[in-house]
């Protein structure tokens, strides 16, 4: 677009019209619902709760700062929950690339979680308490955990 002075003009990317609902540069209708679903979306894939992307299986041989062991040591390891019950055991140690570990699959007992669906615990979570590793969450806590698809 051109002004009367002879320059360019920019055009803003929306006109707001009346109810929350705007137009675009092609002049296309575009509601605030529509607006928001987009960024929700964005935000949704961007936080990981549309999928599991980003983890991959730790080698055996590295070893976890957080509990001073080789991530062999800590596959099969017993889950406790804060009154000592066991509510599961690690499947797999988990980390961005195969050398950084940052989280454990947890395959959790029934009654600790419905369903038969491997979580992901975040290390930081877990707690050593002598020889246990304790997790202090609750049923509902543990189902709001990522499903891990290996």
């Amino acid at each position: 677009m051109v002004s009367a002075s002879g320059g360019d003009h920019l055009k803003p990317p929306c006109r707001p019209l009346i109810g929350g609902m705007n137009i675009n540069e092609n002049g296309v209708l575009m509601t605030f619902r529509k607006t928001a679903a987009i960024a929700l979306a964005g935000i949704l894939a961007a936080s990981g709760a549309f999928a599991q992307t980003g983890l991959v299986e730790i080698d055996d041989s590295v070893m976890v700062p957080a509990f001073n062991v080789r991530a062999d040591r800590l596959d099969d390891m017993d889950i406790h929950d804060a009154a000592g019950k066991k509510i599961g055991d690690i499947e797999e140690v988990l980390g961005s690339n195969a050398s950084t570990p940052t989280a454990v699959s947890v395959d959790f007992d029934e009654d600790a979680v419905a369903g038969d669906q491997d979580r992901v615990v975040q290390l930081s979570a877990l707690k050593a308490n002598g020889l246990q590793l304790v997790l202090a969450a609750d049923a509902a806590a543990i189902g709001q955990l990522p499903v891990y698809d290996d």
